[in-house]
């Protein structure tokens, strides 16, 4: 929902829970998924230099996508997937 085509964002802000102590909002501009893998860093204060880390250490309560469940092999297909776009 966060993510439609055809542009891959619903150009609004979210609570995705990657908000630190320091940052005032917990609302960030959800970003566009168009190449998306050619750049990072990643999430709003730029902590993650690869996808993956977006979901395997800065999402514990599954605000950013519903990928905890996921295994190691469903999460790289994820990130194949957004390769594509």
């Amino acid at each position: 929902t966060c993510h439609p085509a055809p542009f891959y964002t619903n150009r609004r802000k979210n609570n995705v829970g990657t908000q630190l102590l320091h940052d005032t909002n917990r609302h960030f501009d959800t970003p566009q998924l168009n190449r998306v893998w050619e750049s990072p860093p990643y999430l709003h204060d730029g902590r993650c230099w690869t996808l993956e880390e977006i979901w395997t250490q800065h999402n514990p309560d599954d605000l950013h996508g519903q990928t905890n469940d996921m295994t190691k092999e469903q999460l790289n297909d994820l990130i194949e997937y957004l390769k594509t776009f």
